[in-house]
């Protein structure tokens, strides 16, 4: 929970406060997990589906970068199965996520050499 501010903990906690009294308990549970992976999201009041609405994804490497960032992620972004989540590795959990197109997929990068002509 460290990546989270006072503020952002304080404004999740009233938003699943807001949706268990509204009915809302999916939302407040996605709330929930993102709060305990120390994933900054905020409710919504989508009149079609109301969903927590993240604001980015994680990094892809360096520091909250983990495999538990990008599970709230994913679980926040996608109806990707919380099992095959949960025994999936961040690699395959950014796959599932840029073939899905809710994640840009990396361009390869260049090794430097050339096309070898």
């Amino acid at each position: 929970m460290a990546d989270l501010t006072l503020d952002q903990r304080i404004e999740m906690m009233e938003g699943m406060r807001y949706a268990n009294r509204h009915g809302r308990p999916q939302d407040a549970g996605k709330l929930r997990k993102a709060f305990d992976a120390g994933v900054y999201a905020k409710l919504t009041d989508s009149v079609e589906a109301p969903t927590p609405e993240v604001e980015e994804a994680p990094p892809r490497g360096g520091k909250g970068s983990g495999t538990d960032k990008w599970i709230a992620y994913a679980r926040l972004v996608s109806q990707i199965d919380d099992e095959v989540l949960e025994s999936a590795s961040k690699d395959d959990i950014i796959g599932m996520l840029e073939a899905n197109g809710l994640i840009e997929k990396l361009k390869p990068q260049s090794d430097g050499k050339g096309d070898g002509e």
